[in-house]
């Protein structure tokens, strides 16, 4: 099997995912590029801004696997999209939990009549944003989603959603935050899964039965504990 499995991925393989800006990323990153060092295959990932657009770049073939949440990869394949779920890491493996950041200004965590960011690109953070919006009168300010907490900080923006690691890995005490009521929907949010195309069955049987979903999840917990220095 071995032998067919690097004959029928002899090429590099191209994957894709978020830019590693936490530690929960970069561990991913690391645990994903370490399960094929082992197996052989040689894989270069390139990192895209956005879960709608990597959606597209495995849709389109340009990419033949990407990382996105659960929930967004559900929602890509109810709507009709080509996709499979190849391998499911689990909760907490995407992010560790979404959370509503508020700016330094507005610590007493008001949304009425306030500037909220929003990013278009990324479906868990568009959808929980319409959430908090929801019957309010807010300002909306387009922007990346790695930018939110800079713009929080800047006063840019006073309310935003993103996730609890990068708010944990780099220093921003500054900013208060409120939980967000858990859910299926929120749970899938931060559950990590690969998806590949529905025709690319020799990458899909790789993911099946050559990837340990656990020994990645292992060395995620690594890079998140400062145990071993991110590869990717």
């Amino acid at each position: 099997y071995d032998i067919l499995q690097c004959y029928a991925l002899s090429e590099t393989v191209l994957g894709t995912m978020t830019l590693p800006y936490s530690k929960c990323y970069e561990g991913l990153a690391t645990g994903i590029y370490e399960e094929f060092r082992k197996n052989n295959i040689p894989l270069n990932m390139g990192y895209i801004r956005g879960s709608k657009e990597r959606i597209k770049a495995v849709t389109r073939k340009f990419y033949r696997f990407a990382i996105v949440s659960k929930f967004a990869a559900k929602q890509a394949i109810q709507k009709g999209e080509p996709l499979e779920i190849a391998l499911d890491f689990g909760k907490n493996t995407y992010v560790s939990e979404h959370v509503v950041v508020f700016s330094s200004e507005n610590s007493n965590q008001k949304i009425e009549n306030k500037k909220v960011a929003i990013d278009y690109n990324s479906i868990d953070q568009y959808l929980l944003t319409l959430e908090i919006i929801k019957g309010k009168n807010v300002h909306l300010v387009e922007m990346q989603g790695f930018q939110i907490l800079l713009a929080l900080r800047k006063g840019i923006v006073d309310v935003g959603v993103w996730n609890l690691d990068e708010l944990n890995d780099k220093d921003y005490s500054d900013l208060t935050f409120s939980r967000l009521k858990k859910n299926q929907k929120i749970d899938d949010m931060t559950s990590a899964v690969v998806i590949v195309h529905k025709e690319d069955e020799s990458l899909q049987a790789y993911f099946n039965q050559s990837v340990e979903v656990r020994r990645i999840i292992e060395i995620q917990n690594q890079v998140k504990n400062n145990e071993i220095i991110p590869q990717y």
